[in-house]
Formats: C-alpha cells, sequence, structure tokens
C-alpha cells in the first residue's frame, strides 16, 4: 500500500507519522520541501493534514485564506491523485456547537451563517467530496499533545492568561488517539462517509487547571461560556471513545509546568 502524508511536520500529520512508525506502515511524509518530488504519482491513500489551522488567519484575511485553502485542496486532489483520500476537518463547520443534536454527521450545514473558518473549510470538504472516487472527512475538534501549541489546555498548563471565561466546555482527544481512531476505521467507512472524532464529554479551562495543579491567569478573560459539545453517537457505534479528562489526564503524564507556578490549589 501507498500512503502520502501531507502536512506531516504538523500538529496532527506528526501524530499520524509517529503511529505509522510505531506500527511499521510504510508512508511517504510530504511537505513544502519534497511536494514537487512527490507529486504526479498515484497512491492507495492520501492522508491530507496540510490545512490552516490557524482561525485568526480566517478572520483577519478572509479572502487570503480563502485562496489558500482552496487552492492548496485543489492542488493536492489534482498532484497526489489517489484511490482513498482522507480530509482533516474540523467540527468548525457546524452552525452550532453547543447541541450535540445541531452537529451530528448527517447535519445540513448553512453556508451563510458559518464564521470564515468553519466557511473555509466546509468549501475545501465539497471539493473532495466532489472530486475524490473514495473522499472521506475527518472532523476533529480539541487535541492535546507533543507540539501543542495553542488551545485552552496550553494556555492553563503553560499559565499564560486564559482569554476565554474558565467555565466554558471543550472536547479533546490525544493526537495519538486521533491518528489510531481514523487510520483504522478509514477502511470500515463508504466513500463520502463524515466521522465525527472527538472526545465524550466535555471539560472545563478552570477543571483542566485543577487537573494540571496550576493557577488560572484569568486577566484576559472576556465573554460568557463557550460551549463545544459534538455528537460523538457514530463513532461510539465504531470504537471506544475516551473521555476528555482521560485524554487530558494522558496529555499531562507528560507535561512538566513552567514558569514555577504549579500548585494545587487553583483559583476559586
Amino acid at each position: 500500500m501507498t500512503i502520502a502524508l501531507i502536512g506531516y511536520r504538523g500538529f496532527v500529520g506528526s501524530a499520524f507519522a509517529r503511529y505509522f512508525e510505531e506500527c511499521s506502515i510504510s508512508f511517504v511524509g510530504v511537505d513544502r520541501v519534497n511536494y514537487s518530488a512527490h507529486k504526479g504519482r498515484t497512491w492507495d491513500v492520501v492522508l491530507h493534514c496540510a490545512a490552516n489551522s490557524k482561525k485568526f488567519v480566517a478572520e483577519e484575511t478572509p479572502l487570503v485564506d480563502l485562496e489558500q485553502s482552496l487552492e492548496l485542496t485543489s492542488r493536492i486532489l489534482r498532484d497526489f491523485p489517489a484511490k482513498r483520500h482522507l480530509l482533516i476537518s474540523t467540527v468548525d463547520v457546524y452552525n452550532n456547537l453547543a447541541v450535540p443534536e445541531s452537529t451530528r454527521e448527517t447535519t445540513p450545514v448553512d453556508l451563510s451563517t458559518l464564521g470564515n473558518y468553519g466557511f473555509h473549510k466546509r468549501l475545501s470538504e465539497l471539493l473532495v467530496l466532489r472530486h475524490s472516487p473514495h473522499p472521506l472527512i475527518f472532523r476533529l475538534a480539541g487535541m492535546v499533545g507533543p507540539g501543542l501549541k495553542k488551545n485552552p489546555v496550553f494556555d492553563v498548563t503553560r499559565c499564560q492568561p486564559l482569554r476565554i471565561h474558565p467555565d466554558s466546555g471543550y472536547q479533546f482527544l490525544h493526537t495519538s488517539t486521533v491518528a489510531n481512531i481514523v487510520w483504522n476505521l478509514q477502511h470500515r467507512l463508504e466513500p463520502g462517509e463524515i466521522l465525527n472524532v472527538c472526545g465524550r464529554g466535555m471539560v472545563s479551562p478552570r477543571e483542566i487547571a485543577q487537573l494540571a495543579g496550576v493557577k488560572i491567569d484569568l486577566s484576559q478573560v472576556s465573554g460568557p461560556p463557550r460551549i463545544v459539545d459534538i455528537c460523538v453517537e457514530k463513532l461510539s457505534r465504531l470504537v471506544e471513545v475516551p473521555e476528555t479528562t482521560e485524554s487530558i489526564r494522558q496529555f499531562l503524564g507528560t507535561f512538566t509546568p513552567t514558569h514555577g507556578h504549579h500548585t494545587h490549589t487553583p483559583e476559586s
């Protein structure tokens, strides 16, 4: 089997690279440096993990991000034809993230009410669904793992100012779990299927701080709590879905607090 892992140096892509190496699965890692050297071949599987994950880019320069997002997706479809195309996408394509009933994989998406980031991701999904003979879409929510550089877990554990309400609710999966689930399910899914790959249950930044034994910096918090509660019913029928708090504990097991702010009495 020939596998092209595009974006293999990124946060999610590197988790797939580690998984393949641990399982002795042969793959070709593709990035900007060696892209031209590998394009033009036909692959059994192309795993696309190279899309922009910075929401602020889509909000600050929406047309630039739109052009880059669609150009990248269409170029990969053209340059890396594959029997099966796996696109790593995001739950931000849903219109209402706070209610599981609104985030089922079969939920219609109203493009007119999406933010720029979700809009661009949904258009990329549609390109893959239209132009790949066997497309599969995996929508991810919050993640933790090696190379983490942003999100509430990063801010809390690095004692950086939290910008969201401490009682917000999020789902998290470890990137190693994401790689395991996606790869072991991709051969069981029908062409065109979409799957939410998210942790079971939510955790708040306040609870993350308690698990990590650190104090939250609330100096820059603004706005009400934000809830991300994605439906994982379909995923749960296929695999055992880890609890979000289990994924946080797995990550914290390799985490060393910085700046000397470790404490077992976080703010109340």
